[in-house]
């Protein structure tokens, strides 16, 4: 076999010194575009993250100063004595007879077992050991009856009933303060407002009157819960204008949903006696409202809070069920934020996905949270992996637009078509090491451009 003249040779190699250093600039141009699509998105993350962490911490800023200015209010204060005064005295007041007083135990015990199991049930999948939760003084006992076994309003609308007519001194006071907190929190937003005398650690008031309601945070089947923490600690404090916050927890009376708990010490007017302990319950939908909010952030992009134990405190917007203290974060963002960092990164989420995560420990008097704010890599790159699709096509063709060039070039010179298919698979054998030098010079070249080319080189070179 004759070999290739020398001028066919400068030809071939002028064509592949042509076509190589395009190829390698444009596939460096687009690994930069890479880069700096990543940075964008990274500042873009970046800033989300700030003002979500703003927003919370500024939600639960302003929380903070409702409850000591509501509690610092004249009429929480009268009401505060009122309510503890009065309940203490409502089974004398009702002066009950022990028939009568069966009745509403029995009352107090088949709301447990029926209305209140069933609803339980229904939303936890399992019915609940109501025995140890029901309260037993008469004062509790009466308290639930009138309010919460006997109120004709159905469960989750307890909170509608004003003045039990009993005409006791406990539902005067009743009637005349219970517009005044419901009408709080329904303005705000609250899951549920308490009054704790400091005595007995009775709950002698709540707007909704769930079963906590009447039971003593001292004493009661709620004393170690969340309820309770953030009761002892308000009663312990000398300070008026401080508060408490403890972290959610499923709360049994609300059938273990999460709650939240915030909470001040109430002192009698100028002076340090304390009276009791005002506690909001705190809703979890007005975080997830915060959290889940996506303007601007992309398909893929969500933003969750984390506490210390890496389980969700935000409902994830990827999810259906519930991920609050269900999902667990145990990712290397998470591990760095609660290492006290602040920073951003390229890892696998939660769900195994890689993502662009930047995180930071949030500021909240009494909770240790961090915030993380993240999108998926791929839609990230979609932009560039498109445009490297067109760089390859564009590419492609001009090699065949050569190639064709080339062919016409060997008709003119070349009598002998041996030495025409010789020609081409010089050409073919040169491309072939280009592609690999390039392979080994970009990875990233190997999964996009040059897997669809390989196999036409080699098929061509048969």
């Amino acid at each position: 076999m004759k070999q290739l003249s020398l001028s066919i040779k400068l030809t071939l190699s002028m064509l592949m010194v042509s076509l190589l250093p395009l190829a390698i600039t444009s596939f460096t141009l687009l690994s930069n575009a890479s880069s700096s699509l990543k940075q964008q998105a990274f500042n873009q993350l970046e800033s989300v993250r700030e003002i979500k962490k703003g927003q919370i911490e500024s939600y639960f800023s302003v929380i903070d100063k409702q409850l000591i200015t509501l509690a610092e209010n004249p009429t929480t204060i009268k009401a505060m004595s009122d309510f503890s005064e009065r309940f203490d005295a409502l089974a004398g007041d009702i002066n009950v007879e022990s028939k009568q007083f069966k009745q509403y135990k029995e009352s107090q015990t088949s709301y447990y077992t029926d209305a209140f199991s069933q609803e339980f049930e229904q939303k936890n999948n399992i019915r609940p050991n109501v025995k140890g939760l029901i309260p037993n003084s008469p004062a509790q006992i009466i308290a639930q009856y009138l309010y919460i076994s006997n109120n004709s309003n159905a469960l989750g609308n307890k909170h509608k009933l004003f003045d039990a007519k009993d005409g006791s001194s406990y539902s005067q006071a009743h009637a005349q303060y219970h517009p005044i907190f419901k009408n709080i929190l329904e303005r705000f937003g609250f899951d549920d407002i308490f009054l704790v005398d400091a005595t007995t650690g009775n709950i002698v008031y709540s707007v909704y009157k769930e079963i906590d309601y009447a039971t003593s945070l001292e004493t009661g089947a709620y004393n170690n819960s969340a309820i309770g923490q953030a009761y002892r600690k308000a009663k312990a404090s000398s300070n008026a204008g401080s508060s408490f916050l403890i972290d959610f927890d499923n709360y049994g009376p609300s059938y273990d949903a999460p709650a939240s708990f915030i909470s001040t010490p109430i002192f009698k007017t100028n002076s340090k006696e304390l009276l009791g302990v005002l506690i909001f319950q705190m809703p979890i939908d007005n975080i997830n409202a915060i959290m889940q909010e996506k303007a601007g952030f992309g398909e893929s992009g969500e933003t969750y809070l984390l506490g210390d134990d890496l389980l969700m405190r935000s409902q994830s917007r990827f999810s259906e069920e519930n991920t609050i203290f269900s999902t667990k974060v145990d990712t290397e963002a998470a591990s760095q934020v609660f290492a006290g960092k602040k920073d951003s990164v390229l890892a696998n989420d939660y769900r195994g996905i890689p993502v662009l995560s930047s995180y930071t420990p949030v500021l909240i008097t009494g909770l240790k949270w961090a915030l993380l704010a993240e999108i998926d890599e791929a839609e990230i790159l979609s932009s560039t992996d498109t445009l490297t699709q067109l760089v390859a096509l564009a590419l492609l063709l001009l090699f065949w637009q050569s190639l064709a060039l080339f062919g016409l070039l060997c008709v003119v010179q070349i009598n002998s078509w041996e030495q025409i298919q010789q020609s081409c698979k010089y050409l073919l054998k040169k491309l072939q090491q280009a592609i690999y030098l390039l392979m080994r010079m970009k990875n990233r070249l190997n999964t996009v451009f040059m897997q669809p080319c390989i196999p036409c080189v080699k098929n061509l070179s048969k």
